[in-house]
Order: C-alpha cells, then sequence, then structure tokens
C-alpha cells in the first residue's frame, strides 16, 4: 500500500511539474499576488 501511495506521489509530482513548465510564469505571478493579497 506504502509503495503504491509512492508511486502515486510520483506521478502527482510529474504531472505538477508538467502544468508548471506550461503555465509557470502565470502559476508563480499568481501565487506572488495572493500572498501580497494576504499579507494585506
Amino acid at each position: 500500500m506504502l509503495l503504491i501511495e509512492w508511486n502515486t506521489y510520483h506521478k502527482v509530482a510529474f504531472f505538477y511539474r508538467l502544468v508548471e513548465k506550461q503555465a509557470g510564469i502565470k502559476v508563480r505571478s499568481s501565487l506572488a499576488l495572493m500572498q501580497f493579497d494576504y499579507s494585506e
């Protein structure tokens, strides 16, 4: 069971990196804006 969870984690991490490569700048800028909004 732990092995399955570990494999799932790697698949999710790989998918996240793939999305981040395609939308990376948008994601980072939106996160920065969210942090800025929350800080105020």
